[in-house]
């Protein structure tokens, strides 16, 4: 499969093991009713000479929750959780083939920061797992706090890039394409689309990217502000507002983000102070959607149909969204992208 595409750097996808499965036919193993886990964690060591062999980037160990919650004997004694991923991340570094945390308990991402081969932790449930998309964007940008005041980075899972024509058409697209591919963009980590092959939006896509393909950066993933951490954008008492920075040559832009999320459907108007996000004031501010600029002092206020979004640019002092890309979700990428 790799020679037929190429060899490009691919993402390969691994979850529990079956109690079933016949790798348990050597080595020893605990073995519980939904999942089993070798006690040995060099069993992995199989993975990665098969990831590494197929040109695999990065394995995306997923149900991690499963492992800690299906199979009771890895929990039953201190320190066997931590060698099972202590063991994967060495096993990343001799291979070279990162990892990506999925489906993570909080221990686990405690845990990956220090691990240095673990490039990115997905911080909600899957694309669409959801009736309203409005819960998982909540949930991303409340676990990014968490991921991000632990210096790693997110991954928000796949989405369709594709704003479908009519509603009978959105197994290949999503009405939300855009905001899914903003917040994908501004995760800090990687970005990945679900389309069907020829069913992506090359614009939409190539807003989160340079022409080559690489990823327009911020400092951390864009997470919600303090006053929207404990349900106030659910409970319609607020938008959810959100933000992060990006340095550039020693200098912060900063990004903000609202969203009305409220579960009740209605319109909804607030404003967000500049002292909540640690500035005196906003200064200019460059609206990405209707591409102007304003200046605002002590805060910025919008209001906002439900699950409409909007997205600001501010610049440092002296500088101008005109140093940056204005087509791109992240105007100004930071130097580490």
């Amino acid at each position: 499969f790799a020679d037929r595409l190429g060899r490009p750097p691919l993402v390969i996808h691994a979850r529990h093991i079956s109690p079933r499965s016949p790798y348990l036919e050597t080595g020893d193993w605990w073995v519980d009713d939904l999942a089993a886990h070798p006690v040995d964690p060099a069993f992995f060591t199989r993975w990665f000479d098969d990831a590494q062999r197929w040109g695999v980037c990065a394995i995306e160990q997923d149900w991690m929750l499963m492992y800690w919650f299906g199979v009771r004997a890895l929990r039953a004694v201190p320190g066997r959780a931590a060698a099972w991923q202590r063991g994967l991340d060495q096993l990343a570094a001799d291979s070279g083939v990162g990892l990506v945390w999925c489906m993570a308990t909080p221990a686990d991402m405690v845990l990956a920061a220090a691990l240095g081969n673990v490039i990115a932790v997905r911080t909600c449930d899957d694309y669409r797992f959801a009736d309203d998309p409005a819960l998982l964007w909540t949930w991303y940008l409340t676990v990014n706090r968490v991921v991000g005041a632990l210096g790693l980075r997110a991954f928000k899972d796949c989405f369709f890039s594709q704003v479908p024509d009519s509603a009978a058409e959105s197994i290949d697209g999503d009405v939300h394409a855009e905001l899914e591919a903003l917040l994908a963009s501004m995760s800090a980590g990687p970005v990945g689309i679900g389309d069907r092959a020829g069913h992506t939006d090359r614009d939409i896509v190539l807003r989160t990217c340079d022409a080559d393909g690489r990823l327009r950066h911020v400092d951390e993933p864009l997470g919600l502000v303090d006053g929207c951490l404990f349900g106030e954008p659910a409970r319609g008492e607020r938008l959810a507002w959100a933000t992060t920075t990006a340095t550039r040559d020693g200098q912060c832009w900063r990004y903000v983000v609202a969203i009305n999320t409220a579960t009740e459907p209605r319109p909804i108007r607030d404003s967000l102070l500049a002292a909540e996000i640690g500035l005196t004031a906003f200064g200019s501010l460059y609206n990405w959607r209707n591409r102007r600029t304003v200046v605002a002092e002590a805060a910025v206020e919008i209001e906002l149909a439900p699950r409409d979004w909007a997205l600001w640019v501010c610049p440092p002092p002296g500088e101008s969204v005109s140093a940056g890309d204005v087509t791109k979700y992240v105007v100004v990428a930071s130097d580490q992208s």
